[in-house]
């Protein structure tokens, strides 16, 4: 089987939108392999759902992008510290 990407963004449609994988691999540099997993809408559910997936893929990293209140109801999370 072909290798995996060395790197694998998960997140909503920031990362979709946000992330240039070509971009973030040539910052890297050497041979190094991204991959945007983005999904428009993507919560804590979708994550929970792909990365059985993401991680039969074996990346080196693992990048999840999710917003604060993703993590659970607004008064349970420090917006202080959520970013």
């Amino acid at each position: 089987a072909a290798p995996g990407p060395n790197v694998v963004f998960v997140g909503n449609s920031v990362t979709v939108e946000g992330v240039d994988a070509p971009v973030v691999a040539g910052a890297i540099g050497s041979g190094t392999t991204v991959e945007n997993w983005g999904i428009n809408g993507c919560a804590l559910e979708e994550v929970r759902v792909i990365l059985p997936k993401v991680l039969r893929a074996r990346p080196r990293y693992v990048v999840v992008s999710l917003l604060p209140n993703d993590l659970g109801p607004a008064q349970d999370v420090n917006l202080e510290k959520a970013y």
